[in-house]
């Protein structure tokens, strides 16, 4: 089972910091979104612990050479630092004893990493993976050679880490690329940006120090699990649904445009026609918006990345709720919106301006994948529409009553599709269970 997951050249291009506009700037504010260098030394600062999985080598097809190359950084909160050690060396007491918890010590026990993964996946942690195909490494160029290809693959995961949280204190494991990361800490020094109080760190540990570097070899190892052909089993259901709720974001490189039918296929004709129009305006969008240009832009693109995300890794058929879709921007360092009328306004009604069709019910937002997807959406538009027309045509009834028919007060010729709505007879009776809730 291959799991197919958001794509390299879209994920993260709105950390950017890039100029913005007067009017962008206002709309921003009213709608109480910081930009992620705003976010000010009163945000909590996230340590990351860095493994890979697999081996820079292209040449896939010989035994022992690995399909993908993975590396994974394991993002935690300063403040959780110490609980989370105490607790991972516990976990890796129960099921490796004095041994380090590595991916490789449970191989393909999927029964054993199951259960590791269900006591790791309590813990206040969240991930990021890049996934590189290496058969779409192109033969012509210089990723073919260790050095550059190390260097390029990390840059594409780091660099964004950087950008989107620029206190980052990095942590990579000493018996890695140690090469190629000396060389990336004095980038980092160079070149991402920093003031007097929080800079950005990065340095080597030794995993059999430090028990979060084993949660990381941990966590790639699984991801690999899930991609690579040569490690393919039949748990990545359960594997998925054990690391759902850490998963930030799972990349893949080289940037593709998988097929449709790739995504699953199931249902009605009608079904698949719209599973794949709603795709591909999600990918549209998202290559149009590649380098957003506002702090509002860019929250739109992070909400789309994050529901195409879980549409292709998680599932097709569940919403995400709202609250998680505001909590994941406040983690990407993007936005923070205080209230959900302001998120829906500011994030879910602009995506829909753009020509994305979400669906939306109570339990919150999804890519739609059926018809039954789209009535959902309907059905809730419903719950919210109806009662404002009932309430406009009772005001007009009653004004045109009080004026002896004199004013309409939807006579002007802006409002003539309400008076064509309006006219074509009475719309106050509504069956129970109306709401005027977001949608």
């Amino acid at each position: 089972m291959r799991v197919n997951l958001t794509t390299a050249n879209h994920v993260y291009n709105s950390l950017t910091d890039l100029p913005s506009t007067p009017n962008q700037d206002a709309a921003a504010n009213a709608m109480k979104i910081d930009s992620p260098r705003s976010t000010g030394t009163d945000a909590a600062r996230k340590h990351a612990f860095v493994d890979e999985y697999g081996d820079p080598s292209i040449q896939v097809e010989k035994d022992g050479v690995s399909t993908y190359y993975i590396v994974t950084a394991v993002l935690i909160d300063e403040e959780n630092l110490e609980p989370a050690r105490s607790e991972v060396s516990a976990i890796r007491a129960r099921h490796f004893g004095k041994g380090e918890m590595k991916s490789s010590g449970v191989g393909r026990d999927d029964a054993r990493r199951c259960r590791v993964l269900k006591e790791l996946a309590r813990l206040p942690f969240r991930f990021v993976s890049l996934v590189v195909d290496k058969r779409q490494v192109r033969k012509d160029s210089g990723l073919i050679f260790k050095q550059p290809f190390i260097k390029f693959v990390h840059r594409q995961l780091f660099e964004k880490l950087y950008r989107a949280h620029p206190d980052l204190v990095m942590l990579g494991d000493k018996h890695g690329h140690k090469k190629f990361m000396d060389g990336f800490e004095g980038y980092v020094r160079r070149n991402v940006e920093q003031d007097l109080f929080r800079r950005p760190t990065f340095s080597f540990g030794d995993s059999k120090e430090e028990p979060l570097l084993q949660l990381a070899d941990f966590i790639t190892g699984t991801i690999g699990r899930l991609y690579d052909p040569k490690r393919e089993t039949a748990a990545a259901a359960d594997f998925i649904e054990l690391l759902r709720d850490n998963a930030t974001l799972v990349l893949t490189w080289p940037p593709e445009d998988r097929p449709i039918a790739s995504l699953g296929g199931g249902g009605t004709k009608a079904d698949r026609a719209i599973r794949e129009y709603c795709l591909r305006q999600v990918f549209g969008f998202l290559a149009k918006h590649s380098a957003p240009q506002c702090p509002s832009e860019a929250a739109q693109v992070a909400v789309a990345e994050h529901l195409l995300f879980h549409f292709q890794s998680i599932s097709e058929t569940e919403y995400v709720p709202t609250g998680r879709l505001r909590e994941f921007l406040i983690e990407r360092g993007i936005a923070k919106f205080e209230e959900q009328q302001q998120f829906r306004s500011g994030v879910i009604a602009k995506l829909r301006d753009q020509g994305i069709i979400l669906a939306s019910s109570s339990k919150g937002y999804k890519i739609p994948a059926s018809v039954r997807d789209l009535m959902d959406f309907v059905e809730r538009t419903d719950t919210v529409v109806h009662p404002m027309i009932g309430r406009l045509e009772r005001a007009r009834t009653s004004v045109r009553l009080l004026t002896d028919g004199a004013v309409d007060i939807i006579g002007d010729d802006r409002f003539e599709y309400l008076r064509v709505l309006l006219d074509r007879g009475p719309l106050t009776k509504r069956p129970a269970g109306s709401s005027e809730e977001g949608y």
